[in-house]
């Protein structure tokens, strides 16, 4: 009955593993957002799926389920650029978060580790090539379209750099 405990003294983490702490606390943020947006995105084409349906049983849509249609995928689009950014951030901090372990675990002066945390990390670099060339598409598919105003896509506002598609 006299035996003592085998635990010892809880003690706080140490630096390093606070900011390893914190910067996953931000990457798990991010891809929760990311997670809310893509079931936002699953809810509203579920919604536009039923609005076409409707259509597909030959009525046709009334102007209000119209509006209603490029409301929802107005809607969708800019869930989906909130996912897209929202993932964006995560891969940055997990990208800094694998720069902060490594150096961390490497035998590194106080000086030498400062330089390396201190570089800067873009998430726009990790896929900022691939999001300009679907915007220069999209704005290509706008233009096409501006003669033919009954196929226009309604994008919404803030959609890439710049006006693209803004009614």
């Amino acid at each position: 009955m006299g035996e003592t405990s085998s635990l010892k003294t809880p003690s706080l983490p140490s630096i390093p593993l606070q900011v390893t702490s914190r910067l996953n606390g931000r990457a798990y943020a991010a891809a929760g957002q990311a997670v809310g947006a893509l079931h936002t995105m699953a809810v509203l084409q579920a919604y536009q799926a039923d609005l076409f349906k409707d259509l597909d049983k030959g009525q046709g849509l009334s102007p209000d389920g119209d509006a209603e249609l490029r409301r929802t995928t107005d809607l969708a689009l800019r869930a989906t650029k909130q996912a897209a950014t929202a993932m964006g951030r995560s891969m940055g901090a997990m990208v800094v978060t694998e720069r902060h372990l490594w150096v961390n675990l490497a035998n590194l002066g106080k000086k030498e580790r400062g330089f390396l945390l201190d570089a800067p990390v873009s998430p726009c670099k990790l896929i900022g090539a691939s999001v300009l060339r679907n915007e220069d598409e999209l704005r290509r598919l706008v233009s096409l379209l501006a003669p033919l105003p009954h196929l226009q896509v309604v994008l919404g506002e803030g959609v890439g750099r710049g006006e693209i598609g803004k009614t």
